[in-house]
């Protein structure tokens, strides 16, 4: 601790100097009450006491780090086990999966604890609730969000009591995250049909009506080869995908899940377009000769020089079309959505709908899709119109079905209530 004297409006001021607990060096500016003429033998008496009294604080703020140092010997910081973590199991999971635990994951964990990282040895379940109520309240995130998140830290917190670095599975307290109700966003056929208007002739159309015929996931779309497409047969297979993550380009035979890996009937339409497309990239070919990318032949969906098609290319080329033709914003995946509505709609069976999308469990298809199956409600409807009133029974026919449908969607009616009296009319 050191100091001086010094002036400011006519006054002495001592003023010390001092290291922080932090390590950091800061001053300190304290009156002495006395004015600057006749008074400096005074105030360098005030100084000297000053010096003595601050350098004992100092000292009990520096005994105070060295025990704390002490007391957090061999203890490890929350967001560093958490990075370590994620680091150990890279090899066990898809880049693209990685790459959002290890990127968007850990940028969320620091912005939420960053400024008091906490040591794993001192975190509660507390701690995590407020973490989850953070995303909930302030990233506007939903439970099914929240689970994600959860997939990091529950393991993460499992292996620190299997290493026995904490006392108790903190996680084992956490209260169970409520299932939310999945409500998707898509077109429907008026809709879609505006949508193939207003991409007619753009460099995406054919992957646009080919993620909107077949629900196909993004990945799976610009993962297509010419080899999974049999002209003869008349069938496509889906059993490769294409993710680019930080501008690097991964190609796996690996898709999302086993279900995910499919054979689908090749539509007249669509057979048509990619043979035109074929013969189109076989023209680019010839016309960039040396300078045509070589590295993806195979691949379907590629740019005028051989480039492959970027995920990323295709969402803002999709938005842009939408904006432009001032269509009613979804995003591209939503178009898988747009898909299953329609097979609901022309009354396909659930079960089916899940092998076509690729669904790993038929779970996942009745929780997403339940609400916009209407033949399923209309067939309820019927049978309780029947049970009620017998009478009924010769007019409900399905024709009749259909009309109803049409009014249910025109009119946004989906209560038996309703329907029962659309049925009597």
């Amino acid at each position: 601790m050191t100091g001086n004297l010094s002036t400011r409006n006519g006054l002495w001021y001592c003023v010390l100097y001092y290291k922080t607990k932090d390590g950091q060096y800061k001053q300190k500016w304290i009156s002495t009450g006395l004015k600057e003429r006749g008074n400096k033998k005074e105030a360098q008496h005030i100084l000297q006491k000053k010096i003595e009294e601050y350098s004992h604080l100092e000292n009990e703020e520096r005994l105070e780090k060295r025990s704390e140092i002490e007391s957090n010997e061999g203890k490890t910081l929350w967001l560093d086990w958490l990075q370590n973590y994620i680091t150990d199991i890279k090899d066990t999971l898809s880049p693209h999966v990685f790459h959002i635990y290890n990127e968007s994951y850990m940028r969320i964990f620091r912005q939420f604890w960053g400024d008091g990282n906490p040591y794993l040895e001192d975190m509660t379940t507390d701690d995590i609730i407020k973490f989850y109520d953070y995303l909930r309240n302030e990233r506007k995130v939903k439970n099914i969000t929240v689970k994600h998140y959860s997939n990091v830290i529950r393991p993460a917190i499992k292996r620190a009591y299997k290493e026995k670095r904490i006392k108790e599975n903190i996680y084992d307290f956490m209260p169970t995250l409520k299932k939310e109700k999945s409500m998707v966003s898509f077109y429907d056929q008026t809709e879609l049909e505006q949508l193939f208007k207003a991409i007619k002739d753009e460099k995406i159309e054919l992957p646009v009506k080919m993620l909107a015929y077949y629900g196909l996931r993004r990945s799976e779309l610009l993962g297509l080869r010419w080899e999974s497409i049999d002209f003869i047969n008349k069938t496509i297979t889906i059993n490769h995908k294409v993710l680019v993550l930080a501008k690097e380009v991964y190609l796996s035979d690996t898709l999302k899940t086993s279900s995910s890996a499919r054979t689908l009937p090749l539509m007249a339409e669509i057979e048509k377009e990619l043979l035109s497309w074929k013969k189109q990239v076989a023209k680019n070919k010839e016309y960039w000769g040396k300078a045509y990318n070589k590295n993806y032949l195979d691949y379907v969906f590629v740019h005028e020089t051989g480039d492959l098609m970027y995920p990323d290319y295709l969402s803002h080329t999709f938005q842009k079309i939408l904006k432009k033709n001032k269509l009613r914003h979804i995003r591209l995946h939503d178009l898988r959505h747009s898909c299953a509505s329609l097979l609901l709609a022309k009354g396909i069976p659930m079960k089916e709908i899940q092998e076509w999308l690729g669904h790993s469990d038929y779970n996942v298809t009745a929780n997403t899709y339940s609400h916009l199956d209407f033949s399923a409600k209309l067939q309820s409807a019927a049978k309780i119109s029947e049970a009620l009133d017998p009478r009924e029974r010769s007019r409900v026919s399905s024709d009749k079905l259909e009309e109803l449908e049409t009014k249910m969607r025109e009119l946004g009616i989906d209560s038996i209530d309703d329907l029962l009296s659309l049925l009597k009319k």
